[in-house]
């Protein structure tokens, strides 16, 4: 006796066809050929929520009144009703690719799967092996073979190689007492083991080049197709492009005094280009020997090639020691130290001992911040300023002044309607959370001589408090309830938006201006003072400079 039918899962309905083909492996396995014994054997097993999908389809007869290949018609054209499209099969087995972690032999059975469901029997893959008469059977060998040479290849060498998984971080410690103890966070370091199978076109561990996502893309360097800069064995052989050389480290936390790290990482970014201004070289003698080397102020470490090393110093070298450091380029590629060792230096009338880092390779050798205070090298530039602050301020004391700015020209006048009759509003209730703010307002608008209290004006307008981003207070006036009624508009043309940036076509210099309470550093006419009258909780004030609020304000 065969092993029991199980159950079907009608939430499953694509496994329906597996589930008939196991049915009718399962009548033939326990010799029943019966129909009737069939279909009851079949109605018994499959579980209650089947039994009452199989109801519902032969209503409204019962599946007793059914034969067995009835039963089982109904049940194709419900799980499939349709014959499934070849366009969408076609597309799903041509973007059926390897998953990641999966070996050839799951692959191909998958693929086998893809292709039975497909209308047309032959079967497209795309070989690896550029053979004329290259079978699927032939390229399935040849798959497995490498797929297996691979994994040995990684085996063996893991085996004989030593893996050092403390790489990831390096210590220093600053000179001095420690006062305070600072963490920096860097990113994790993927550990490497150097028997470890990368792909050639990202460098990437994690996945083979066949399912690489850069196969299409363009190296920046040899500009060829189907790999990375990063990996470009051209850059790695050292081949010629448009270059310059420049190089930046991160700060050096141990150049700060009474200060403790833990744990940090030097960065190397370096670009390429024939345009860049000259290097700065200086010759720098190293143990008595002379040798060029490039200042640059964003290495926090001097740095030199291993070939630079070896020519300097042919037989007897100054003793490389293991260096704690690690460095990595702008695409995070590690550069590897040869090690670090302490020089005698001597620039021009300067000489000290100090640290020298060696790195593998023919990159430029460069002279860092960490030798400059030695060797007597300043920067100037110009950002540096000697004038003194405070003559500064002397000199340009008006516009250092506390003080409201006032325009030394003409006041501005304010021209209305003459036949139009003056407004006078009452003052609008000031909230009691902002009465104090208001107030203060008022009174420094008093000071700064922009408010004058008066007992009578034909024109008074109600205020409107806005609060600044700055948490400051704004009084300004509804002028859209009185003045601005009976104001005539400028002719001078405001310019567009279009205008301006025609006019700014050919500028080389642009500067942002922000003026401390602009409209009112205008002054206005007497006449013009009392139209902007204001009214508030505390009485009225006439307003001696160009208000907030008023239309024709921005053409003045």
């Amino acid at each position: 006796m065969a092993a029991a039918l199980r159950e079907f899962d009608v939430k499953k309905p694509s496994q329906w066809t597996f589930y008939e083909e196991q049915l009718a492996f399962y009548f033939e396995a326990n010799e029943i050929t019966d129909a009737a014994k069939k279909r009851a054997k079949f109605l018994s097993a499959c579980g209650t929520p089947a039994y009452e999908l199989i109801r519902s389809l032969c209503a409204p007869s019962k599946p007793n009144e059914k034969t067995f290949d009835e039963i089982i018609q109904l049940l194709n054209n419900h799980f499939t009703p349709s014959k499934p499209s070849e366009i969408v099969q076609r597309y799903i087995f041509h973007k059926r690719d390897q998953l990641e972690g999966e070996d050839v032999a799951m692959y191909v059975a998958a693929y086998y799967e893809k292709s039975r469901k497909r209308a047309t029997s032959q079967i497209s893959w795309i070989p690896c092996y550029e053979t004329a008469d290259l079978t699927l059977k032939t390229a399935l060998n040849h798959a497995v073979a490498a797929e297996m040479t691979a994994k040995n290849v990684v085996e063996l060498r893991s085996c004989t190689t030593a893996t050092d998984n403390s790489v990831n971080k390096a210590a220093a410690t600053a000179a001095g007492s420690s006062k305070f103890k600072i963490r920096t966070t860097t990113s994790k370091v993927p550990n490497t083991v150097k028997g470890e199978m990368r792909c050639y076109r990202c460098g990437d561990g994690s996945h083979n080049a066949n399912t690489c996502k850069y196969t299409n893309s363009t190296c920046n360097f040899c500009h060829k197709k189907g790999h990375l800069e990063r990996v470009c064995l051209k850059k790695k052989r050292g081949g010629t492009t448009n270059q310059v050389q420049a190089s930046n480290y991160v700060d050096d936390p141990s150049a700060s005094p009474n200060v403790t790290v833990d744990h940090f990482e030097e960065h190397i970014f370096q670009c390429q280009s024939e345009k860049s201004a000259q290097a700065y070289l200086v010759e720098v003698e190293i143990n008595g020997q002379k040798c060029p080397m490039e200042i640059d102020s964003g290495a926090s470490n001097t740095i030199m090639s291993y070939a630079t090393f070896k020519r300097l110093w042919p037989e007897s070298r100054p003793k490389l020691q293991e260096c704690n450091k690690m460095f990595r380029d702008f695409q995070r590629n590690v550069i590897h130290t040869a090690g670090i060792c302490d020089v005698s230096v001597r620039l021009k009338n300067n000489s000290a001992i100090l640290p020298l880092v060696v790195t593998y390779g023919t990159a430029a050798n460069l002279l860092g911040r960490n030798w400059f205070d030695r060797l007597g090298i300043t920067l100037q530039g110009i950002h540096h300023v000697n004038d003194n602050v405070v003559a500064v301020v002397n000199r340009f004391a008006d516009l250092f002044s506390p003080t409201l700015g006032r325009f030394k020209g003409a006041p501005v006048k304010l021209n209305i309607n003459k036949k139009f009759t003056p407004i006078s509003l009452k003052a609008r209730n000031v909230p009691f959370a902002l009465r104090p703010k208001v107030e203060a307002e008022l009174d420094k608008l008093c000071k700064q001589g922009i408010l004058e209290p008066i007992q009578f004006s034909r024109w008074t307008t109600p205020i409107v408090c806005v609060v600044k981003s700055s948490g400051e207070l704004r009084i300004c006036g509804d002028y859209k309830c009185t003045l601005n009624k009976a104001l005539l508009s400028y002719t001078y043309p405001v310019p567009s938006v279009n205008e301006i940036l025609s006019n700014l076509q050919s500028a080389k210099y642009f500067a942002k201006l922000d003026m401390a309470q602009a409209f009112q550093q205008l002054p206005v006419d007497p006449e013009s003072a009392e139209l902007q009258t204001i009214i508030t909780h505390k009485g009225c004030f006439k307003v001696n400079r160009l208000q907030f609020g008023l239309t024709v304000a921005p053409q003045i």
